[in-house]
């Protein structure tokens, strides 16, 4: 199972996910889209990404998560 989860109030970078977790978009952030064509742009304002290990239910709900069926 993939580990996709969106961010609800802010972008991934900084501060958006648990320090130490690896990640990367699997669909492209509203204000990236036009970069990051290799990826699907995204209905969820900041993207979606792809972390390293499935994250716990209190990371989700601390870090304000909307964990993505993949």
């Amino acid at each position: 199972m993939k580990n996709h989860y969106a961010t609800i109030y802010r972008p991934a970078g900084f501060g958006g996910l648990p320090s130490g977790v690896g990640w990367h978009y699997v669909e492209a952030p509203f204000d990236l889209a036009h970069v990051r064509t290799d990826i699907p742009p995204s209905k969820k304002r900041y993207g979606v990404v792809e972390t390293s290990r499935e994250l716990t239910d209190y990371e989700i709900a601390t870090f304000q998560l909307e964990r993505i069926a993949a």
